[in-house]
């Protein structure tokens, strides 16, 4: 009798990374055609403020404008990825 290995393949991280971005375009279409809203709520010193927020398609035209627009600004909120990111460069 043989015995045989399995092999479990690992899909790559870019490949992974993919996938998880394909997803959310598609989720972000679905729940936009859907008209999914929410609300939101912002404490201004005493005042309690709502604000309706509601979902917009990444894959239109002021979606992919604010993809381009804001993404400097998201990677300067989250500093450590900034660090992360320069380090694995400087490597």
């Amino acid at each position: 009798m043989r015995k045989t290995k399995r092999t479990h393949k690992v899909l790559g991280p870019i490949l992974v990374m993919g996938i998880i971005t394909f997803a959310l375009m598609l989720l972000s279409i679905v729940l936009s055609l859907i008209g999914v809203e929410s609300e939101e709520a912002i404490i201004n010193g005493t005042n309690l403020e709502m604000s309706l927020l509601s979902v917009r398609s990444v894959l239109s035209i002021d979606g992919i404008k604010y993809l381009l627009s804001s993404c400097i600004t998201n990677f300067r909120l989250i500093e450590p990825l900034g660090l992360i990111i320069v380090s694995l460069i400087s490597i």
